[in-house]
């Protein structure tokens, strides 16, 4: 057996010695092959590994200079590159990135940071590469803020095409360590950045590693020239290539993998230590002699043996996936790959994806089960779909942006790139890098909104923004809503229509003047405007403005930039305004009136031409209310209302008038009067003044006569009993602690002279006596008569009762006196009664009665005499003798009286209605006392009414600028208020109806007393008197008395209107027939004298005047009316008469006819026309 078994043994011996060395060779052929595989495996990570820092380097400094190219594109847009809103742009994104500070620069180098520091940098590299249009990283640089090792990012800031500017981001030298990354080969690699000169930029080391200022020391720490590798890396790095080498230092073997980073001139380095192949090697080969051992037992052995080497193998595989999991865990962003199924299910997270959305691998399965689908946002999920189906039909790569729910609830927005692969199953997979972008979406939005609001504030602009070609069609390129709504198109409807071409919009006639303006303009500058007409869609015609500018894009392309305002209604206004200013400019020529314009600031006054005319002087204009108020201009008693007019207006009263006297010549004084309007500027500023100066001298002096007239005794020319009891009231009610004395002064017996002598002597005497009274008193004391031989003295401020003795002897007996007629002596004296202020009456009322108790007192003494109240005086006595209550009403009688004769003298002697009409409500108010005294006037149809004239009593506010258009129809049943004698009296307005209470109450009246204006029995109108004070009881007097005034007043209105619209009528008329081309001549019915000629007619007969009679001027000198007198031939009822005349005066023969009219004053009158006729057989006038 055992013989047997040698053999056997031996073969097997043998064999197992052919298979143990076949088996050794084969694994020492094995270890050989697999050391040169774990080098040649490492060499490719290193070259990977070297690679992914490249990828992450340029990946991170590629964002930031995006970051940086966008916040450059929006500065680009602004104004100035340096305000507020850039530097907070800036600090704001230094905040959200890694950069150490931001800043701008502008071309001269002044550099504004984002923390307020500001430097020049014009000699900085990075900045003039930059403002070279160079995006660029520096080198290493010491910061000149604080002396750190900085590298600087810069990029140019573009506006129009052209650098403006220069944006730079500040990177802390460290920070760049920390983008390099060392967890492949156990943390035991070493990773350099360096530039080409070996100086070191960057290094991340492992903890046994020294940190190095130059790359090169990694050769030989003596010389590094001498080392045969350096000069090697040195030739390569000069010529941009990459490389790979082995190298000892400090008897240690190295691997080195370096590659141009393509920033700069810089290289990154990546060094690990051999020992990590050795290590793995040894661990095989430690594995390899176990196996050869074993191998011997048993072939089987081999076959474990086998097994052990595919198990070690299999280890070595998920070792190095494990170290490619850490480089992946590693790269910025995460990674994931998923199943090509429904759900995208993921079979593989990268832990930098676990960090980017804040799960664990537990909660992506608990949560999720692992679909990735289910981690998107809801609203991006259909688009995510449609995103991947689209790419994935076409090619195997895909790009998508989408967002994701993290953990913590936030969204994030992630950016994907993903490619379609097979894993080792063969099940098609997906497997991509994911990146947040969230930062720079949110830049992206905060941009679009910029560009949202611009495009808003395009669209919101009143007007229209076009952008067009640079042709003579003008096509459109670009059209905001505010033009399409101006023109009425649509863009479907401008393109259909005019085929976008602009210039079919402007009107025909205006086209090519419009481009030769632009044109012409251009050629001068990059800027024109026009004012154009443009038609609408649906015709009508538009005024437009046109501005715009030439725009050159970065291409060179050139457009027209263009706002459009809509100026039709300026334009008609101008056109508007250019006509009022010639009719303003026509009627200041033909005006009397003088214009007059006052700056305000400029204190500058525009007087119109006809100023020197007037006054024969030139105005002041200049400094003018200074210079004026200096000057004699403005008479001295009327400076004050000059100066108050001054004040009110320029403090921002509205409109103001006044009545002062103004130098017309040297010395000489006359009224006008000065209407003034105040103009305000948009912030209710005054800034001008318009006013008219009107001569209202001979109406203002008129006015004073009627008033003096009113006021004065007509016999006497003292005042009368109204006026010197209002003067006196108005003096003693001014101030009661002046003093005064009245007097009441009876002329003795002088009944006997008016009965003997006659009136008129009477008259003579008391004419006498009234003017020695005015010469015995002061100028300043009160004279008036009272009654038929009263009178009445008011010594103003005399207070000694001595003093008053003395002048009231000295009045007696000046008057001591007597008169010779009919044969006998008549004896004159007077009798005085005197009553002291305040003492003997604080009132009126009561110092007259006082007076007079002492003037009977007087007469009782046997006259001759004056005698001082006392109110020991026998009142009850005197009482009796004195006159009556109704004595003491004489007042009133009197001016009732007298009140139709003021009343026609003054209106048929007043020349100015509007003065008159004014002037009588004057006196009837404050005579009665109301509040406000009106005239209502009907329309034609009276339907309408309107306050025509006013009168106030002080205090009470005038209402005639409100009360122009009242309809009736708006009172109710107004004329129900009036009872059958046209009377209307409410003493308490609130027993009327609503609509009547309505217009009253407003205007604050209390009592109402209205009288009808009535032609005929037609209602015409109303007078009224108001009193807001109190509810007033009129008595049946005053009643009576002022119906009488308001029929009398009433009357003469109705007569006025008349004859002012016949006068109107006949202006007309005399118009027409000056115009006429046929002679025509009006002539009195009953006097035969001309009153009207017309021009054609003094074109035959120029010596022909009107008052002449017409046989006289016109018909052969005759004395006596023509036989054959047209006028004759009017019979009854006819009102016209045709026949033919021959005129041998002025030799013409004509067709006359004649018809009948009322002239201007009520004269029956005849209007005689003809024409004239070349020859026609006619009986001859004789």
């Amino acid at each position: 057996m055992m013989n047997r078994l040698k053999p056997r043994i031996l073969g097997i011996s043998i064999l197992f010695i052919i298979i143990i060395i076949l088996t050794c060779g084969a694994i020492f052929k094995f270890k050989f092959k697999l050391d040169n595989k774990l080098k040649e495996t490492t060499h490719t990570y290193l070259s990977e590994f070297t690679e992914h820092n490249i990828i992450n380097l340029k990946t991170r400094l590629s964002g930031q200079f995006d970051m940086l190219e966008s916040i450059a594109n929006f500065i680009g847009n602004l104004n100035n590159i340096n305000d507020k809103m850039v530097i907070d742009l800036m600090d704001s994104n230094v905040k959200r990135s890694s950069l150490m500070r931001m800043t701008i620069s502008t071309l001269d180098g002044e550099c504004y940071s984002n923390d307020g520091i500001i430097r020049n940098v014009q000699d900085r590299d990075y900045f003039k590469k930059a403002k070279n249009g160079e995006r660029n990283i520096s080198e290493p640089l010491k910061s000149i803020v604080n002396n750190k090792e900085i590298i600087v990012l810069s990029t140019p800031v573009y506006k129009s095409g052209k650098i403006v500017g220069v944006l730079s981001g500040i990177y802390d030298s460290k920070k760049l360590n920390e983008l390099l990354g060392l967890s492949a080969f156990d943390e035991k690699a070493d990773v350099f950045v360096a530039n080409k000169n070996g100086a070191i930029i960057a290094q991340k080391t492992n903890k046994n590693s020294k940190t190095l200022s130059c790359i090169f020391q990694l050769f030989n720490k003596n010389n590094c020239d001498e080392v045969y590798c350096l000069k090697t890396i040195k030739e390569n790095m000069k010529n941009d290539k990459s490389g790979y080498f082995n190298y000892d230092l400090d008897n240690e073997k190295f691997m080195l993998n370096y590659q141009p980073l393509g920033v700069n001139d810089w290289y990154v380095f990546s060094v690990v230590p051999n020992k990590i192949v050795s290590i793995q090697s040894e661990n095989i080969s430690y594995d390899v002699y176990v196996f050869a051992l074993e191998i011997l037992l048993v072939i089987l052995i081999f076959i474990i043996y086998i097994a052990c080497i595919i198990n070690n193998n299999t280890k070595i595989i998920i070792n190095e996936k494990e170290k490619f999991k850490v480089l992946t865990d590693n790269i910025l962003g995460g990674v994931k790959t998923c199943l090509k199924d429904e759900y995208m299910t993921m079979t593989y997270v990268s832990q930098g994806f676990l960090e980017l959305t804040g799960y664990s691998d537990e909660d992506l399965n608990k949560i999720f089960k692992n679909r990735f689908k289910d981690m998107i946002y809801k609203d991006d999920l259909d688009k995510f779909n449609c995103i991947i189906l689209n790419q994935l039909e076409k090619q195997d790569k895909i790009e998508v942006e989408y967002r994701i729910v993290k953990k913590d609830g936030s969204i994030i927005w992630i950016l994907e790139r993903s490619k379609s692969i097979n894993d080792n199953k063969g099940s098609e997979c997906i497997q991509g890098v994911l990146t947040d972008i969230t930062e720079l979406k949110k830049i992206q939005e905060e941009l679009d909104s910029k560009r949202f609001e611009i495009q808003a504030i395009n669209d919101s602009i009143v007007g229209g923004i076009v952008i067009t070609e640079i042709n003579d069609d003008f096509d459109s390129i670009y059209l905001n809503e505010g033009y399409l709504n101006m023109i009425g198109y649509t863009r479907k409807q401008l393109k259909d229509e005019l085929n976008n071409k602009l210039i079919k919009l402007i009107f025909k006639d205006d086209r090519i003047g419009l481009i030769n303006s632009i044109n012409k303009q251009l050629k001068l500058s990059d800027t024109f405007a026009s004012e154009q007409r443009v038609e609408k869609r649906e015709g009508t015609i538009i005024w437009i403005l046109l501005k715009g500018r030439k725009i050159i894009y970065e291409n060179g392309k050139s457009v027209l930039c263009c706002v459009i305002v809509d100026i039709t209604s300026a334009k008609l206004l101008e056109q508007e305004l250019k006509k009022s200013e010639e009719r303003h400019e026509i009627i200041l020529k033909q005006t009397q009136n003088i214009i007059i314009e006052w700056d305000i600031e400029k204190d500058k006054m525009n007087i119109s031409p006809n100023w020197y005319n007037k006054f024969k002087y030139d105005p002041i204009t200049e400094n003018a209310t200074k210079n004026i108020i200096k000057s004699v201009d403005i008479y001295h008693d009327d400076m004050d209302k000059f100066i108050s007019l001054i004040k009110l207006t320029s403090e921002g009263s509205e409109y103001e008038e006044r009545e002062i006297r103004l130098r017309t010549r040297d010395t000489t004084y006359a009224w006008f009067s000065i209407k003034a309007t105040t103009l305000f500027d948009n912030n209710g500023k005054p800034y001008k003044v318009v006013g008219s100066l009107t001569d209202i001298d001979e109406s203002k002096r008129e006015a004073e006569k009627l008033k003096e007239r009113a006021e004065k005794d007509p016999l006497t020319d003292l005042y009368n009993k109204k006026a010197s009891q209002s003067l006196i009231e108005e003096y003693i009610t001014l101030d009661k602690k002046r003093k005064g004395a009245l007097m009441i002064i009876d002329i003795d017996d002088f009944k006997g002279i008016n009965d003997n002598l006659g009136h008129l002597y009477g008259d003579a005497v008391l004419s006498e006596i009234a003017s020695d009274l005015v010469n015995l008193f002061r100028a300043t004391d009160i004279v008036g008569r009272i009654g038929g031989d009263e009178f009445i003295v008011f010594i103003k401020d005399i207070s000694e009762t001595r003093d008053i003795i003395n002048k009231a002897e000295e009045l007696v007996k000046t008057f001591e006196r007597s008169f010779l007629g009919k044969g006998r002596k008549y004896k004159i004296s007077l009798s005085v009664g005197i009553a002291k202020f305040p003492q003997d009456g604080m009132d009126y009322m009561t110092l007259f009665r006082n007076a007079d108790i002492a003037l009977y007192s007087a007469k009782g003494k046997g006259k001759n005499c004056y005698t001082l109240y006392d109110k020991k005086i026998d009142k009850v006595k005197y009482i009796i003798n004195t006159r009556s209550t109704e004595d003491i009403d004489n007042v009133e009688k009197s001016f009732k009286e007298h009140i139709t004769n003021y009343i026609f003298d003054i209106l048929y002697e007043s020349s100015d209605i509007e003065v008159a009409v004014n002037l009588i409500l004057s006196i009837v108010g404050k005579h009665f006392n109301v509040s406000r005294m009106y005239i209502f006037e009907n329309s034609d149809d009276n339907l309408v009414c309107k306050n025509t004239f006013e009168w106030c009593n002080e205090g009470i506010t005038s209402e005639i600028n409100n009360l122009k258009n009242i309809y009736y129809k708006d009172l109710g049943n107004y004329l129900l208020n009036f009872n059958a004698d046209g009377l209307f009296y409410c003493n308490d307005i609130e027993n009327l109806g609503s609509d009547v209470k309505k217009v009253l109450k407003p205007q604050g009246i209390r009592s109402i007393l209205q009288c009808k204006i009535l032609e005929g029995s037609e209602f015409r109108g109303f007078i009224g008197f108001d009193e807001c004070s109190y509810n007033r009881m009129w008595t049946n007097d005053e009643v009576n008395t002022l119906t009488f005034i308001s029929k009398t007043l009433g009357m003469f209105l109705l007569k006025m209107r008349i004859q002012s619209k016949l006068e109107e009528s006949l202006t007309i008329q005399k118009s027409v027939m000056d115009n006429m081309d046929i002679w025509a001549y009006v002539v009195d019915r009953n006097t035969y004298e001309l009153l009207f000629i017309n021009k054609k007619m003094l074109e035959s007969a120029p010596n022909t005047h009107v008052g002449d009679l017409c046989y006289k001027a016109i018909w052969n000198n005759q004395n006596k009316p023509c036989k054959k007198c047209p006028m004759i031939y009017l019979k009854d009822g006819d009102d016209t008469y045709k026949s033919f005349m021959r005129n041998k005066k002025f030799e013409i023969q004509a067709n006359i006819t004649t018809t009948t009219l009322k002239w201007f004053d009520g004269k029956d009158a005849c209007l005689i026309f003809g024409s004239e006729v070349t020859s026609i057989e006619s009986e001859e006038n004789t």
